[in-house]
């Protein structure tokens, strides 16, 4: 009897052994001696338990590309961080986590991130390449993805393809990705390839830059025997991407492919290239081509503040696709109020009353600067200036309600008038020393209609562009500006816009962390750029010549911000 009870103790000691060993954790698997945390991941995953654990541990878990299996779910605690080692991810088709031809597996993560080095892969010794995706499924069934954030990919947050070689039905099954945030990828946040019973849900997928198309979700198939049956995208959120915020690209589709339905539904895009881009192969078909067929649905969304087109469409109307709006309601929102700095509460200088030079930003016609003391003095200003301009002509006359300064007034935070400073004659050019004799502490705008090129070269106190009343237009100007966005603030808006077709320039736009939150390499018609609920902090843009095109006359401006562009950010008041 004793030996029948010992037996019974000891299989049920080993039965809830095997049950405790069906979840394991990653360090578990990890070696002191280890060079990257690829071993242990890969490990824990081979290691065939149901679920493994990715801890917090305070530090980001450095991998090479992993490879997933089914019957798996992934776990990572919150606060945690698995970032792509650096170096590595040579391959063109390299992702952090691929799952090939898997079934029921889960990848859950809230509040954690997985994170890659995209700027590196746009660099020798990487070849060019727009597949090295965060997470790639391929051919994948009962999948779901839930509460990561990924950011900063070679390729996209989310990659759902197919194996053509291994799945013959050239598709995913039953994939759901749900409150997930896609961050400043290089392709898409989201790509689908192919998709049969797909649900997108409460994502967020924003700042896409780097390699075409750019969008924040991406609908395009490889082939006509893949599919969208069934693909439904409910309460997501597409912003300040590149191209488009939800683009469906279907030109590969033909007669042969199963009918298209898929329902985009009370999502938000704002501020994308286009809200929604839509082309089937309607420009394709020919007389004796048949179309594709099915349904693309739009209810109940809100496209905001697009910067060129809210839905672009190129397919044939009669046949094809049926693209189909229904409640759909379009809003450009007033721009957010200027922000003036009456009272200073603080002041930054790291060499008070000694010259500093300064980029030179070249403004022409309207042009306007800010300074700001900490007490009653004289402060230096060295600029320099060209010729006065031909008078701005409509239909060759001159415009109305405009007259050229000769002097830029010098006002105080109040708006009245305590100085001024001259201008050269209008026939004449040079470097000249604007000294303004300043009253009290406090910031003081001086600006005009001078319609010439004013540049500022170096002050002996802190200075900046006055963006208080309206942008302004430069001349070939190349360098880095800074605005302040004070805690609270609802809605920052950047536009920039090269002054005529042939006229361009790049545009990038860095929070106070230091992540690029949007990137043009050039910037031709008006693009505007919204960021809600910004960063407290000083926003940095950096304004350069374009990739291709003319550099010369361009527009710039920061709306919702404290309302000065700081020309040092060691020189700066709020």
């Amino acid at each position: 009897m004793k030996n029948l009870t010992f037996c019974i103790l000891h299989f049920t000691f080993a039965l809830a052994f095997v049950a405790q060993a069906r979840t394991v954790r990653v360090d578990e698997f990890a070696k002191p001696e280890a060079v990257d945390d690829t071993a242990a991941f890969q490990a824990a995953i081979d290691s065939g338990a149901d679920e493994v654990i990715v801890p917090n541990r305070g530090k980001p878990w450095i991998v090479m590309p992993v490879f997933g299996r089914s019957n798996l779910t992934l776990k990572f605690e919150k606060g945690a961080v698995v970032e792509a080692k650096r170096g590595e991810f040579r391959g063109v088709l390299d992702s952090v986590l691929k799952f090939d031809c898997c079934t029921n597996v889960t990848v859950s993560g809230y509040g954690a991130t997985l994170r890659m080095h995209k700027w590196d892969y746009h660099a020798a010794p990487y070849k060019r390449s727009e597949w090295r995706n965060g997470l790639s499924f391929l051919s994948c069934v009962d999948v779901k993805v839930e509460g990561l954030t990924i950011e900063e990919t070679g390729g996209d947050g989310i990659y759902l393809g197919v194996n053509t070689g291994k799945d013959p039905e050239r598709t995913n099954f039953r994939v759901t990705i749900r409150d997930v945030v896609c961050e400043r990828n290089n392709r898409q946040g989201i790509s689908v390839i192919s998709a049969e019973d797909l649900l997108i849900e409460n994502c967020d997928l924003n700042n896409t830059y780097g390699a075409s198309p750019e969008a924040g979700i991406d609908f395009e198939p490889n082939h006509p025997d893949q599919r969208f049956v069934n693909c439904r995208m409910k309460n997501c959120r597409m912003r300040n991407n590149m191209g488009s915020g939800v683009e469906f690209w279907i030109t590969r589709f033909n007669a042969s492919t199963r009918p298209v339905s898929i329902l985009i539904e009370d999502c938000e895009t704002e501020c994308n290239n286009e809200e929604i881009r839509f082309r089937d192969s309607g420009r394709e078909y020919g007389a004796d081509r048949i179309p594709p067929t099915g349904t693309v649905t739009l209810r109940n969304c809100t496209f905001r503040n697009m910067r060129n087109e809210y839905i672009y469409a190129a397919h044939e109307t009669d046949r094809g696709i049926r693209l189909v709006i229904e409640g759909c309601t379009f809003i450009d929102d007033p721009n957010p109020p200027r922000q003036r700095v009456k009272q200073v509460s603080q002041l930054r200088d790291d060499a008070p009353g000694k010259m500093k030079e300064v980029p030179a930003m070249t403004q022409t016609g309207w042009v306007g600067y800010a300074v700001c003391v900490d007490c009653p003095r004289t402060v230096t200003v060295k600029a320099k200036m060209g010729k006065v301009r031909p008078m701005p002509t409509r239909k060759g006359k001159p415009k109305k309600g405009l007259s050229i300064t000769q002097a830029l007034d010098v006002l105080d935070p109040e708006g009245k008038k305590v100085a001024s400073v001259e201008l050269l004659p209008p026939d004449k050019y040079g470097e000249v020393d604007w000294k303004l004799d300043l009253p009290a502490a406090g910031v003081y705008s001086f600006g005009g209609f001078a319609n010439r090129d004013v540049t500022v070269l170096a002050a002996d106190a802190p200075l900046a562009i006055d963006v208080t009343m309206r942008g302004h237009v430069f001349i070939k100007a190349e360098g880095d500006l800074y605005a302040y966005v004070p805690a609270g603030t609802e809605r920052i808006v950047v536009t920039a816009n090269g002054k005529s077709r042939q006229d361009r320039m790049s545009l990038a736009i860095l929070d106070p962390s230091g992540q690029i939150r949007s990137k043009r390499t050039w910037i031709e018609s008006c693009e505007r750029y919204s960021f809600r609920d910004p960063k407290e902090g000083l926003w940095k843009f950096e304004l350069r010549k374009p990739h291709v095109g003319n550099f010369s006359a361009y527009g710039f401006d920061v709306i919702g911000a404290v309302g000065y562009l700081f020309l040092d950010p060691n020189r700066t008041w709020r």
